[in-house]
């Protein structure tokens, strides 16, 4: 009967430790340090998808990303935040006001304010000359002006 025993123990102890771990590897917005960079922007054909991967000066990564879909209007679209744990991706949803959000939105402005010209943040307002907006901050702002107007 001690060995069923030691069996349980061990497993319970490398549930544990795989715990730790998964909240060791787990990133949060709060968790990139400044100043923040981009990483990749990218635009699926399934109906909006798009993924906006920010890296710390850390070097820890964080995936804003709008879930897209044929079926949903744009505003209407989820949002998740995602990460790597040791070449897995994690992703969770992110409400509508979330601070979550909130803090993505704010670490998505901070690189908008210093990598994109007023000019550019003016041709996305308005739609127009969306050729002469670099592809990484035309993307950047996509996502940050969705954010704002997501319900």
């Amino acid at each position: 009967m001690k060995f069923p025993r030691y069996a349980l123990t061990l497993l319970v102890s490398l549930a544990v430790l795989a715990l730790i771990a998964l909240q060791l590897c787990i990133v949060e917005p709060g968790d990139l340090a400044q100043p923040v960079s981009i990483d990749e922007v990218s635009f699926l054909a399934d109906g909006g998808t798009l993924v906006v991967a920010l890296k710390g000066a850390n070097g820890k990564r964080l995936f804003a990303i709008r879930q897209g879909s044929l079926y949903v209007e744009s505003d209407r679209q989820p949002m998740a935040i995602g990460c790597s744990c040791f070449g897995f991706p994690y992703a969770r949803n992110v409400a509508r006001g979330d601070e979550r959000e909130r803090a993505v939105q704010a670490l998505l402005e901070g690189w908008v304010t210093a990598n994109t010209t007023a000019e550019d943040r003016a041709r996305i307002e308005t739609r127009s000359n969306l050729v002469q907006i670099p592809a990484t901050a035309y993307g950047v702002l996509e996502m940050l002006n969705w954010i704002r107007t997501r319900k």
